[in-house]
Formats: structure tokens, C-alpha cells, sequence
């Protein structure tokens, strides 16, 4: 009699049962002994692997004692944590927790990629505004990046389906748990204790024996969010975050007090200069360029703005430092308000509740001038509607209130509102965002490219530059294709203004707000810059037009903030220049721009941490000043100093 044989199907079906008996078993016997250590090697290696591959924008190697030590503790507590929580809770929460560090680790990669920043939990204002201009091609960063933030999520998984839905608690086992999460805890605050300086920020910020890069420094003020994350590791940069903000909430009082001694020593004596008050009574239009870089602005690629930069008092060493990945409204900021936007402790409400006096628009009013904003997108992105009637403008206008016939993202369509933004009755200050500019360069900004598209091909194959990767070039093509649009709409300006006598009478203020970082090969753009950092490839545009001024070039270097002082002065308003973050391009002071993580540019060097040359007298002296100008810019728009000044004016007066 034959043996019966099996068939290989039945085979197979006896081998999985096989295996899912044995897998049983082995959850049974160890998965709730070992899934909390599988779930805190997760956490391991989602922040070691992220730190590994980004170790460049840190000043710590990986292996550094201060962010192993940060990392291992917090995976330790909040795996014994889990391990102490009952039932199916612990898989939700898991999950949960794994589901927020991929997010924010791909979050982080995304900013990096595009701006070369971590994401500046006081950029969660700007989320919103943020989600509205994604590209699917912002996501282009490294395949370690996608390859172990998903080995980390396959790990943590692992760890759920091996956690026991009820577990038996036992006093050995819950005092192994509990006494997991005290060691991790102690270890945690006497890292913090270590690198805490109490009452840093007045110590740091306002005395001469300041080291920007010390590690008490990096960990106590937390204004620079690479140098912070890689020294501190992923999950303590998040929890440092949150406690960040409620410090400088705290300390408020300490701060102004802190400022009233820091303005008390700046003059308020206006010193003028041979350009003071010679565009007085004329009337400006600021424009600001969306995304226009110094490459961009060439006779072949944009014609029109090039011919007015050659008859224009152009800055060519003028500098968009950005402190928050939303780059125009950084931008935007510092020249309506002045000052540089803090980095962290802020929220949205805080440009469009705190009090400033000495902003653009207010001074223009106050010279008897009209202003008006005008932008052909809606009002909601950075809060613009509330934002800028707040900062003085009489109106700001957008697609809504303009009834724009045309494309609202095609600058030229702006035109259909050209009597608006030039018919007062008096004389007037207009400042106009533009937006065609603007990533991604891709086909979703198809309605932007498509009356140009051809041209910038011809362009982009006649300017010499070479690329070999595809994606690259292409967005190059269509980068060219972008500023021409915002050209066209240059050109139809000038050419209705030259028309109706209105070029007579008014200057022109152009100014780009930040480099083209919608050209997600960040390489390729210092390539085409000239440039091999990311603190020179912020040098953008900035130049000035007006039938009063003769060319020149001016090589004084310059800062975002620089232009509120320049213009008050040319147009002689009542600034006070006590309370001046910048300097007037045209005066003694200033000549150097600022990092956010206190680096600087003069018209000698660039300073960063890795400098390892002879730290002169000067150098010194710069280092200190950076340091104060930049604390006194963020501190006096986190503590809303100017609404503490009125209201200390409101009860001295009420006691008269």
C-alpha cells in the first residue's frame, strides 16, 4: 500500500499553523517581559538615526554624553510608563506616541530640507498658512530619513502586538517599572540642572561674558533650533520647547526691566546724513518680492526689474536672515516693525495684539500720509487682514475687497487695482506683496508658468548653468518662469505710473524675502549664488528707485531690519532711533547682519561657531553686540514692550 502524500498546499498550511503555535507561545512566555524594551529601542533609534543624518546643523557629535544621555532617559521613562498603564490603553497610547515622533521627525526633515531649519515650536502659528503652500515635492530629503523613521515605526509596532492586552502586575514587576521611571526621571532633572542657567536669559542676554555656543547656553536660551535639537536629542528639544514658552511667559517682568536698561543706554539722537530727508514728501511704494533671488534678477530672466535695479540705489550686500521657516512674513515683519521675529514664546496673536509705534505705516501716518496694503491672495495667510491694520495701515486689500477679474496668484492681475494702489488724495505710502514667485515650482503652479513657460526654457538652456538631475532642471525652468510673471507685472507698473505723471512724485522701494528655497536642491542654488553656506546664500535683494536719487551701488552690508531706519530717513519721519533694532543704511552705525544663532556677517568676515581663528578685540566686541541686538529684538516683541510702555505712561499720568 502506497503512503499518501500530502499535497504542498496542506504542507504550507500545516507549516503556518506550525509557526503561529510557536509565535503564540513565544508571546505568551516573553512579549510582556520584552516589548518594553523593543518599544524603547524604537525611540533609540528614530532620534539617533534623525540626529545622524542632520549632524551638520549641530555643534555635538552623535555620540556626545548630553543628547545620548537626553535621548536614553526619555525612552526609558516613557517606556516604563507604558509599561505601568493597564490593558489596551498601553497599545493606544503606543501607537499614539509613535505616531506623533514620525510625524514630527518627517516635520523636521521637510524644514531642514526646504530652509535648512528644524522645526521653532513658535512656528505652530504658522502651521496653518504653512499646510496651504505643501508640495509633495518639499518631501525630497534623504531615503535614510523614510528608511528608519520606518524601521523605528516597525519596531514600535512590534512592540504593541507583543504588549499584553491584560497584564499581570506583580509587586517585583511593578517596582522594576516604577523604578525605571524615577532613575529616568532623576536622570532628566539633573540634566536639566546641569545646563539650566536660572535666570539665564538676563545673565546671557545683557552682560559682556556671554558664550552664544556654550552648551548652558544653547540648552538655556533654546533660540536656535538646530544647534538645540542636536545637542538635546528629539524628545527633550520637544519638552524643552513647551517649557521654554512658559518661562518666557514668566518672566516678563524681569525682561522689561531688563529692556528698560537696554534701550537706556541707546541714544535717541537723529544724526543726519547727506541723504537725510531726500525723498521727503514723496510718495513709496514698497514691494516685496516673492522668492526673487540675486541670480534671478538678470536682464535676460527679468528685464524690467533689472533696468530699474541700474538707475536704483541698490544695497548688494543685503541680507534676509530667517528666524522662522514662514520667510516672507519673517520678512515682512522686520521691515514694517523693525525688529527681528523671536524664535521661540511667540503666537499669532502677538503681531496683531502688542503695541508698535514706531512701525512703517504709523510713521507714515503720522507724516500726514495715507497706507495701504495690498496683496492679491486672501487676507487669512499670516493673519494679514487683522494683522496689518494693527501695525497701522489704514486697509489692507486682498482678492476679496479688490474683485480681481484675473488668476489671483498671477501677479499681473494686481493691475486691475493699479488706480487704487496709487489714487490718494494726499500723498501716500503703498506696500504690495507679491506672490508669483512662489514654490513650488512644479506643475501645480501651472496658471503662473504657462504664459512663460516656453521663454524660461530657452532661458534656462541659453544661461550656461548645468545640471544633470532632471527634477532640478525642471524646476529651474519653471523658477525662471515664475519671476518673469512678477516681472511682467514690474514693467506694467512702471509703464501706467511713467503714463500718468505718477513716477514724478514717487520712490520705489524693492526687496526680496528670502532666497529661492522653493528650489529644493539647496546645492544647486549656492552653486548658482556663488555661494558655499547657509548665512551668504540669504544675501537677496534690496535697492531703491526714485527720479531724486542718482545709481550707486552701496557695499555697506545690510540687514532686513535695516530698512525701516533707511527709509525713515530718506523720507525724514519721526522715527526714534533709540528704539531702533537696525541702523539707516546711509549713517555710522550697523554694517553687519545676524543669525539666529547669533553668526554674523560684517564687512570683514562671516563669524559662525566653527570659527577657530584669533578672537580679537573686535571680533569680541561684534560677538557682544550681536548678542544684545538680537535678545533685545525678541524680547521686546515676546513682552509686548511698547503696550508695558504705554501702559507705565497710562499710570504715571493718572497719578499727576
Amino acid at each position: 500500500m502506497k503512503e499518501k502524500r500530502f499535497s504542498f498546499p496542506l504542507k504550507d498550511k500545516i507549516a503556518s499553523l506550525h509557526l503561529k503555535e510557536k509565535w503564540k507561545g513565544f508571546r505568551d512566555k516573553y512579549g510582556h517581559k520584552i516589548y518594553p524594551f523593543i518599544f524603547c529601542f524604537a525611540l533609540i533609534l528614530l532620534d539617533v538615526s534623525f540626529r545622524a543624518i542632520h549632524l551638520q546643523a549641530g555643534s555635538v557629535g552623535l555620540f556626545h554624553w548630553a543628547p545620548t544621555l537626553f535621548t536614553l532617559c526619555w525612552s526609558i521613562l516613557l517606556s516604563s510608563v507604558i509599561y505601568l498603564i493597564p490593558g489596551l490603553v498601553k497599545k493606544i497610547l503606543m501607537g499614539i506616541l509613535l505616531f506623533i515622533f514620525a510625524i514630527l521627525t518627517l516635520v523636521h526633515a521637510t524644514l531642514y530640507h526646504i530652509a535648512g531649519s528644524f522645526l521653532s515650536f513658535s512656528e505652530l502659528a504658522f502651521a496653518e498658512d504653512a499646510a496651504a503652500f505643501f508640495s509633495i515635492d518639499y518631501l525630497g530629503f534623504s531615503f535614510w530619513i523614510y528608511f528608519f523613521v520606518f524601521l523605528s515605526v516597525a519596531i514600535g509596532v512590534l512592540a504593541i502586538i507583543l504588549a499584553p492586552k491584560k497584564q499581570k502586575y506583580r509587586w517585583l514587576n511593578t517596582g522594576i517599572g516604577s523604578g525605571c521611571f524615577i532613575l529616568s526621571f532623576a536622570g532628566l532633572f539633573a540634566l536639566h540642572s546641569a545646563f539650566y542657567v536660572p535666570g539665564g536669559a538676563n545673565k546671557f542676554s545683557w552682560t559682556d561674558t556671554y558664550d552664544p555656543h556654550s552648551d548652558s547656553a544653547v540648552y538655556t536660551e533654546f533660540n536656535d533650533a538646530n544647534a538645540s535639537l542636536i545637542f538635546c536629542g528629539s524628545y527633550e528639544y520637544l519638552f524643552r520647547s513647551f517649557t521654554k514658552i512658559l518661562e518666557d511667559s514668566a518672566g516678563i517682568k524681569q525682561t522689561r526691566e531688563a529692556l528698560d536698561a537696554y534701550y537706556a543706554s541707546c541714544s535717541d539722537e537723529r544724526i543726519p546724513n547727506e541723504m537725510t530727508g531726500v525723498l521727503e514728501g514723496q510718495n513709496v511704494i514698497a514691494i516685496l518680492l516673492e522668492s526673487i533671488d540675486t541670480w534671478m534678477l538678470t536682464e535676460e530672466f527679468m528685464p524690467n526689474l533689472y533696468k530699474i535695479k541700474q538707475q536704483s540705489v541698490d544695497f548688494s550686500n543685503h541680507y534676509t536672515p530667517l528666524f522662522l521657516s514662514a520667510g516672507t512674513f519673517n520678512t515682512e515683519a522686520a521691515l514694517n516693525i523693525g525688529y527681528y521675529l523671536p524664535v521661540t514664546g511667540t503666537n499669532a496673536y502677538t503681531y496683531a495684539t502688542n503695541l508698535y509705534p514706531y512701525s512703517l505705516p504709523q510713521l507714515f501716518v503720522n507724516k500726514g500720509y495715507t497706507a495701504n496694503s495690498y496683496h492679491t491672495l486672501d487676507g487669512k495667510y499670516y493673519n494679514r487682514e487683522i494683522v496689518h491694520p494693527h501695525w497701522g495701515y489704514d486697509s489692507f486689500n486682498d482678492q476679496s475687497t479688490l474683485h480681481f477679474k484675473g488668476e489671483p496668484t498671477c501677479d499681473t492681475t494686481l493691475m486691475e487695482s493699479y488706480e487704487k494702489i496709487v489714487c490718494h488724495d494726499k500723498p501716500f505710502f503703498s506696500y504690495i506683496i507679491t506672490y508669483s514667485g512662489h514654490g513650488p515650482y512644479t506643475e501645480k503652479r501651472q496658471v503662473i508658468a504657462e504664459a512663460h513657460l516656453e521663454t524660461a526654457k530657452q532661458l534656462a538652456k541659453a544661461s550656461g548653468v548645468h545640471c544633470d538631475d532632471e527634477d532640478t532642471w525642471n524646476q529651474y525652468v519653471r523658477a525662471i518662469a515664475h519671476v518673469r510673471e512678477t516681472d511682467a507685472m514690474i514693467g506694467q507698473l512702471i509703464e501706467k505710473m511713467e503714463a500718468d505723471g505718477t513716477l514724478e512724485n514717487t520712490a520705489i522701494v524693492f526687496f526680496g524675502d528670502h532666497y529661492s528655497k522653493y528650489l529644493t536642491d539647496t546645492d544647486f542654488i549656492m552653486e548658482l549664488k556663488g555661494v558655499d553656506d547657509m548665512y551668504r546664500i540669504c544675501n537677496t535683494p534690496f535697492f531703491i528707485y526714485s527720479n531724486k536719487l542718482e545709481h550707486q551701488v552701496v557695499d555697506k552690508v545690510t540687514s532686513s531690519v535695516d530698512m525701516l531706519p533707511t527709509i525713515a530717513n530718506l523720507c525724514n519721519l519721526d522715527y526714534n532711533p533709540r528704539y531702533s533694532i537696525g541702523n539707516d543704511a546711509f549713517g555710522e552705525g550697523g554694517g553687519f547682519v545676524c543669525f539666529k544663532d547669533y553668526s554674523w556677517i560684517d564687512e570683514n568676515m562671516l563669524w559662525t561657531p566653527d570659527y577657530e581663528g584669533e578672537l580679537t578685540p573686535e571680533i569680541k566686541a561684534r560677538c557682544q553686540e550681536v548678542v544684545r541686538v538680537l535678545n533685545a529684538s525678541w524680547d521686546t516683541v515676546k513682552c509686548d514692550y511698547f503696550g508695558y510702555l504705554a501702559e507705565k505712561a497710562e499710570k504715571e499720568n493718572s497719578k499727576k
